[in-house]
């Protein structure tokens, strides 16, 4: 006699009414048992007749018949589907953390989501949130990929900073490190790739390494770091690290420095690259191509290329500002021929001839119009690599700036020194190249900055051999400035041609008397006020803090360089209200947060307007409440560079709101009055009025610009695409809640693990006492130990406070607790758990709902089916996604779809099992043909649209490729032409060896290429498909 089961059959206990499957089977003396696997500690002996085959009727069936299960199981269902980390809709850094939401931090999350290279530049103004908006990245990575080996490089003054932040905010404990111990990080993880997990941050000045000892000295941790880098890189192996952020990445825009270079190398043995800056573009253009260049050397490979993609990019910029501005079809079509006759047209020829064809239908849909203005932005080709938002873009309100401009005069012995010290040092600069003339205007503007501090330090009296921070810096000029600017001058060595009296100078400083009467009017102005005060030279910062203490006002300073604790002095300056005024460099204070101050004074200007946006931001950026903030500026009146300076900045209005994207306008205009107050056949009028010149065509380039800004505000609904797209998902809650962990994790330890104690908290919300039972803890312990991880729970001998909202955190007074979040180890076991031993969904319930009136639907109250399928779509990109649908029984009105998702999301939270419709079939209050009827408008609707989902993501799968094909293409042809040349001039010169070696080079990059154009062309078959998740009844009272 046959078995009447078989093993993997899902059975009913008859008599207990579980479900479970058939694990093993046995007959003993005629009777036949079967062992169920009904949990991890309920797996019994049964006998055959008192089992029963449960046949799997399919969710639209089970509604058809009446069969409903409670909410339970369509929290079941949603909870696993979200958690495991497969949707591509879903945001698992949103909601998770301690953080403030802002729209516009998600921007980048989604734009990294969406790329393919794991490659990108955050480039929003200051203030705006950079560190959140990296580890919203991480987080989705460490959800989505497993991601465990995280490396944050930024300037030495940041790494206590990025520590705090990384803990306050995501809960996230790094570890700050030197070369040397990173170097030994790197080879555990590279010796155990799967279980070194490490959160580490690292000076950008620590690890950089300039040149190769050839002496045979001992090598130092930086050469250690380097060559094991360099050698990795060269054995095309794995990438050692998940992701690499990089702070302040302005400081790699020189290709030529140790900065930019030791960052390649480590870019080169990373997955994922984010680079940070406020301001890409410093001084031209190339400065963003070096950045870029960081990112994908493949990519971005040769300036000229890609100044003419920079060009040809224009003309879908101008597109999909003409659709933003909603501009008529025929303003659109006249640049239609621009592009059609460029060199990407080739590759966006179906996607620019659809939109042509279709340009009046799409004109007259707001949402299509919006859909294209998106995509002809995405067309550019950095748009993959690159998100800024602006201030202005961010935030409705924002402080005013209330500029202030202090003027004084030099008295008759500082000028007759100034001039004197001027006209020395340009008889004795060399003027034939650019480094004497910018070591002439860096004196100058040193005793611009104070007479007495400049001169203190030129006569060897001042307490410090540090240099000046100068305006200029490596990346400005070159490594070598410091070094040349030594060799071609010692001003120390001209102090005796001066009669400088320093007590002469420091009793009558006509700079400092004036700073003390705008500080005293402040003051008295705003009782409450702190201020912040920049200069660019420390021995200026040391003297006015002297100053300032001696004559009653205290205060405190910050400066690059000098070994100080930031985060004792930041903390005095914020808590201590005595502490009216921090002094600081730019490199002191560079990424702090100083939003609790509403005043900056400009002790010395910038040449940099970017340099001087970021001393503004330091105090206009997320969390300051002062509606004004004042900006108060020191100019000489005797100095023809504050006066230029001070002009050009009035024009531009830079003291008055952020300068936003003119970012190459004004690096160029002061390029150019750089050299043109620098040029010594010019008089001083001649220079100012050449000056002047500039400014005025700087500002005529900056009004066409807001011209153009002011015409696409005027479109609201093209306000921002992209953090429409992110309220959106706030508002439909497409992220992982506490409720949603809680019931995934209690749900699971109570039906698959008997014996686990699990009790809520009472003194706080979202929280748990859990304590696994024996087994359950055993089989955690050799998870953990697989992951190389560990957690308070592997035990079963104490209870564990669970958080499941990291901001009870500061309000707990346990000193042993874990925040869970879904890349907790132990949400990471119970989704591989379920994964291994998977259990059919029953999928169909009835659900009751109160609704409030903000989510209504137009139907009103009453019964609803509800309709859940995901659809996934694969090609040269992912998608994985939800899709929730909601139909009025009695109506038939389909509800919209994100109102349906938002009624379903808080279904999961708030909604009851409705037991009265647990068999609907015998309730005579509903009529199940019009339920079904309603379930079937709804399935008809979900093809409809899947449909177009799959027609879309065709084509636009088609048009990426070809445009991922020519990039491949152009970066190996010129590599190829280039190997060509080599060989064909070895060979002219007889080194047939050398001629040899690079052939081989040049086979190898040709077989490199028809491989990665096959990986494309496989990808270039999208396939598309939809899956039922889950059906229903949902009655909304």
């Amino acid at each position: 006699m046959e078995y009447k089961f078989e093993i993997g059959n899902q059975v009913m206990d008859i008599y207990e009414g579980d479900r479970g499957f058939i694990s093993d089977r046995k007959e003993n003396g005629g009777s036949r048992s079967y062992k169920v696997f009904f949990s991890q500690t309920k797996q019994p002996w049964i006998k055959e007749d008192e089992l029963k085959l449960v046949e799997d009727k399919g969710l639209l069936n089970r509604f058809a018949d009446g069969e409903f299960c409670g909410v339970e199981e369509l929290k079941r269902i949603l909870s696993f589907v979200k958690i495991k980390g497969e949707l591509t809709n879903i945001y698992y850094s949103m909601n998770n953390g301690s953080t403030e939401f802002f729209p516009h931090q998600f921007k980048p999350v989604l734009k990294f989501i969406e790329s393919t290279s794991g490659r990108l530049l955050i480039a929003d103004e200051v203030g705006l949130g950079k560190t959140i908006e990296a580890m919203y990245i991480w987080q989705e990575l460490v959800a989505r990929e497993n991601s465990h080996r995280l490396l944050v490089i930024c300037p030495s003054t940041l790494r206590e900073k990025w520590k705090n932040d990384m803990y306050k905010f995501f809960s996230i404990d790094a570890k700050i490190v030197s070369a040397q111990e990173l170097l030994n990080e790197l080879k555990d993880a590279d010796d155990k790739p799967g279980q070194k997990h490490f959160n580490l941050i690292v000076s950008l000045e620590g690890i950089r390494y300039k040149d190769k000892k050839e002496d045979g000295g001992k090598k130092s941790p930086q050469e250690k770091l380097n060559d094991f880098l360099e050698k990795r890189s060269g054995k095309d192996l794995s990438p050692i690290l998940d992701m690499v952020v990089v702070d302040e990445a302005h400081n790699l825009r020189n290709s030529a420095t140790a900065n930019h270079k030791t960052v390649s190398l480590i870019r080169d043995n990373a997955k994922n690259v984010v680079l940070l800056s406020a301001t890409p573009i410093q001084t031209e253009e190339t400065n963003l191509y070096s950045i870029l260049n960081i990112l994908n050397p493949e990519v971005f490979f040769n300036k000229k290329t890609f100044e003419c993609q920079l060009q040809e990019g224009q003309n879908y910029i101008k597109i999909s500002n003409l659709l933003r501005s909603k501009a008529s079809a025929s303003d659109i079509s006249a640049v239609l021929p621009a592009i059609k006759s460029g060199s990407m047209y080739q590759y966006d020829s179906s996607f620019i001839d659809n939109f042509e064809k279709n340009l009046d239908m799409i004109l007259s849909d707001d949402h299509k119009r919006l859909d294209y203005f998106e995509r002809f932005a995405q067309k550019v080709f950095y748009a993959n690599y690159f998100t800024r938002t602006r201030k202005c873009d961010a935030f409705m309100e924002q402080p005013k700036r209330n500029p202030c401009q202090y003027s004084f005069k030099l008295n008759e012995y500082e000028k007759k020194l100034y001039e004197k010290v001027s006209k020395t040092l340009k008889f004795r600069s060399d003027y034939v190249d650019r480094f004497g003339a910018f070591q002439l205007i860096t004196r100058q503007r040193q005793m611009a900055s104070s007479l007495f501090a400049a001169f203190e330090s030129w006569l060897g009296k001042s307490n410090s051999d540090d240099e000046s921070e100068f305006d200029f810096d490596e990346n400005d000029i070159d490594e070598k400035f410091n070094i040349l600017t030594k060799e071609k001058l010692n001003i120390s060595e001209l102090m005796p041609l001066f009669d400088v009296k320093l007590d002469e100078l420091e009793k009558n400083d006509s700079k400092y008397n004036k700073v003390l009467e705008c500080i005293q009017n402040q003051f008295k102005e705003y009782p409450n006020s702190k201020i912040v005060l920049f200069s660019f030279y420390r021995n200026t910062i040391k003297y006015l803090t002297r100053r300032l203490n001696d004559d009653g006002i205290k205060c405190i300073s910050m400066m690059g360089g000098v070994d100080s604790d930031k985060n004792q002095i930041m903390k005095d300056f914020r808590e201590d209200a005595t502490i009216r005024i921090l002094l600081s460099t730019e490199v002191g204070s560079e990424g702090l947060d100083l939003q609790f101050c509403d005043t900056e004074i400009n002790y010395d200007l910038p040449w940099n307007p970017m340099r001087l946006e970021q001393r503004i931001g330091r105090i206009d950026r997320i969390g300051q409440k002062a509606e004004k903030l004042n900006i108060i500026n020191l100019a000489c009146d005797d100095s023809i560079e504050d006066r230029v300076l001070l002009k050009l900045y009035d024009r531009i209005e830079i003291f008055k709101c952020s300068i936003g994207d003119i970012d190459e306008i004004l690096g160029k205009t002061v390029n150019d009055i750089a050299y043109v107050l620098l040029d010594k056949e010019l008089s001083d009028e001649e220079r100012e009025k050449r000056a002047d010149e500039l400014i005025d065509t700087a500002y005529i380039k900056q009004n066409r610009q807001k011209e153009l800004e002011s015409k696409a505000a005027n479109f609201q609904a093209f306000q921002d695409y992209i953090i429409q797209n992110v309220d959106e998902v706030k508002k439909t809650q497409r992220f992982v809640r506490s409720v949603d962990l809680m019931f995934y994790v209690k749900d699971y330890l109570t039906k698959e693990w008997q014996g686990c104690k699990i009790e809520e908290y009472q003194q706080l919300r979202d929280a748990l006492l859990i304590r696994l039972s024996h087994d359950a803890a055993r089989s955690f312990s050799n998870f953990l130990q697989k992951q190389g991880t560990t957690s308070q729970l592997r035990l079963d001998t104490q209870d564990v406070l669970c958080l499941f909202d990291s901001s009870q955190r500061e309000i707990i007074r346990k000193k042993f607790f874990e925040i869970i979040t879904y890349s907790h180890p132990l949400v990471k076991w119970i989704t591989e758990e379920r994964l291994k031993k998977p259990t059919s969904s029953y999928g169909c319930s009835s659900i009751l709902f109160k609704c409030d009136k903000s989510t209504l639907p137009t139907s009103g109250k009453g019964m609803y089916a509800y309709f859940i399928q995901q659809w996934e779509a694969k090609g040269f990109k992912k998608k994985k996604e939800l899709k929730y649908y909601l139909c009025h029984i009695e109506t038939q009105e389909v509800v919209c779809p994100l109102l349906a998702e938002e009624i379903l999301s808080k279904t999961f939270v708030s909604g009851k099992s409705n037991l009265r419709w647990q068999n609907a079939l015998e309730n005579e209050n509903v009529n199940i043909d019009d339920a079904y009827d309603a379930l079937d408008l709804l399935k008809n609707k979900a093809d409809e649209e899947f449909g177009q989902f799959e027609n879309d993501f065709e084509i636009g799968n088609k048009d990426f490729c070809e445009q991922q094909k020519m990039v491949l293409r152009d970066t190996a042809k010129r590599k190829i032409d280039q190997l060509r040349e080599t060989i064909a001039q070895l060979r002219v010169d007889g080194n047939e060896k050398m001629a040899t070696l690079n052939q081989a080079q040049l086979d190898a990059v040709e077989k490199r290429l028809d491989g990665r154009l096959s990986d494309v062309d496989l990808k270039m078959h999208a396939r598309c498909q939809n899956d039922d998740i889950c059906v229903g009844l949902l009655e909304i009272v």
